[in-house]
């Protein structure tokens, strides 16, 4: 299903998850072909004692990794069952003197519940200490896509934007090839690339780790007008394929023309180009934003940002408020 912006940060999270810990290794192929990591976290263990009330005999320990004294479960695993369990013989059912005589009951193991075990052993606090646990997660692939930029431009080009889930890697560039004959490289997870005619390209991305991302395809068209150039995008090649599990799950047909309920095909289609003021005055005060050609600094006396710092910082906004966009695309593809 489309996956909505008001989940970003939940979202964000948890590929976040994904750089706990220090010591992250290279990620690498799985068995199944997929990518993993190997991580190291930090966990705190406590340890508890547990006694008899009765003869303040301590009867055993337990490492747990949780606050609170053991649970119930926890002592029947960490301590030896003969503690809490006895042999009992049920009594043999009355003879009736007819039929096949009924054998003799076999003996059974009776385990103590839980309100008579803390009634006779008591828990107690020993010390708490940290160790370093290795763990393999499984990680989702780079994203790597082609968009078009939005309505006309002076020059064509076409944008390839690479986005990279692992925390401990980055994107170092992005690679293609134009029409099987122009190589390009571009340095970070972003690529301007201009159009002399109609092509098809092919592209990648790499991180500073030496891996190589899937290779995509995707062929560009454009056409001038009075207004500019107009750049579209035709048989691109899906970057991923996804399942829409709600439906499968009701066992209902999506209609094709519900775009609400289409995936996106790539992360530019969850975009959005909203004048969003208070981030515009955010970003002038920061100086994140070159607005010293407005007048008043590009701020209105009440703080709001004037026309022209609008203008000045559209595209600093569109790129703020569309950052999240790949890792909530690749997100919604996870099971």
């Amino acid at each position: 299903m489309k996956p909505g912006k008001g989940t970003a940060i939940l979202l964000i999270l948890v590929l976040t998850l994904l750089g706990v810990g220090g010591g992250a290794a290279l990620a690498q192929s799985g068995s199944d072909g997929g990518r993993t990591e190997d991580l190291e976290i930090q966990v705190t263990q406590y340890v508890w004692n547990l006694f008899a009330n009765n003869t303040r005999a301590m009867v055993c320990t337990a490492t747990i990794e949780h606050e609170g004294s053991p649970t119930y479960f926890e002592t029947l695993s960490f301590c030896p069952l003969s503690i809490f369990s006895w042999a009992v013989t049920p009594e043999p059912a009355a003879a009736t003197g007819e039929g096949t005589p009924t054998p003799a009951p076999s003996t059974q193991i009776q385990l103590i519940d839980e309100a008579t075990l803390y009634r006779y052993y008591t828990w107690k606090y020993k010390e708490a200490f940290q160790v370093t646990r290795k763990v393999t997660m499984n990680v989702p692939d780079m994203v790597v896509y082609m968009a078009a930029p939005v309505g006309f431009v002076k020059e064509p080009y076409v944008i390839l934007s690479a986005y990279e889930p692992l925390a401990s890697s980055k994107i170092t560039r992005i690679s293609g090839i134009i029409n099987e004959k122009t190589q390009f490289t571009c340095p970070g997870d972003r690529c301007e690339v201009p159009l002399k005619a109609d092509s098809t390209i092919e592209y990648w991305a790499e991180t500073d780790k030496g891996e190589t991302s899937k290779h995509n395809t995707g062929t560009v068209r454009y056409g001038l007008s009075e207004e500019g150039y107009k750049v579209t995008l035709e048989a691109t090649t899906p970057v991923s394929e996804w399942t829409d599990t709600c439906a499968l799950k009701f066992g209902l047909d999506v209609p094709s023309d519900s775009k609400w309920a289409r995936m996106p095909t790539t992360p530019a289609e969850l975009n959005t180009f909203k004048t969003l003021h208070f981030l515009t005055g955010k970003l002038i005060i920061n100086s994140q934003v070159d607005v010293s050609a407005c007048p008043g600094g590009g701020l209105l006396e009440n703080g709001a940002p004037n026309s022209c710092a609008i203008e000045a910082a559209r595209g600093t906004v569109n790129r703020w408020q569309n950052q999240f966009d790949p890792a909530i695309w690749n997100t919604s593809l996870q099971d």
